[in-house]
C-alpha cells in the first residue's frame, strides 16, 4: 500500500511545481521562464519514471529525449555538446539496472557503443 501512495505523492509534488505562481517562480529563479520551469519539472518526473524500468530501449529513448530537450531549454554556446554528454551518461548510469542476458546481447552492445561515444 505504500508504493501507490508514494507514486501519487510524487505526481502531486510534480503538479504542484508545475502550477507554481509566476511571481513566486521569479523570486526563486529570476533567469528561468515559466515554460522552461514546466519542462524541467515534467522532465525530471519522466526521467524518474524511466529509471524504474530496467530496459535498454527505455534508456535509449529517454537519452534521446534528453539530448533533444536540453539545447532547447538552455541557451548556451555549448549546450549541444553538454546535452550529448548528459544523454550518454544517462544511458550508462541506466545500464546499471539492466539484466544481462534477458534481451540477448542488445543491452551489452548498446552499453559498449555508448561507452565508446
Amino acid at each position: 500500500m505504500q508504493r501507490p501512495a508514494r507514486e501519487l505523492a510524487l505526481a502531486s509534488a510534480a503538479l504542484i511545481g508545475v502550477v507554481l505562481p509566476t511571481d513566486w517562480l521569479y523570486l526563486l529563479l529570476p533567469q528561468i521562464t515559466h515554460l522552461q520551469w514546466i519542462a524541467c519539472i515534467l522532465g525530471a518526473y519522466g526521467f524518474r519514471s524511466c529509471w524504474r524500468l530496467p530496459y535498454p530501449i527505455v534508456a535509449l529513448a529517454s537519452g534521446i529525449g534528453m539530448g533533444i530537450a536540453v539545447p532547447f531549454l538552455v541557451s548556451h554556446s555549448h549546450s549541444a555538446s553538454v546535452a550529448l554528454q548528459l544523454a550518454l551518461a544517462w544511458v550508462l548510469i541506466h545500464s546499471l539496472r539492466w539484466v544481462d542476458g534477458g534481451e540477448g546481447n542488445r543491452g551489452r552492445q548498446l552499453r559498449y557503443a555508448v561507452s565508446v561515444g
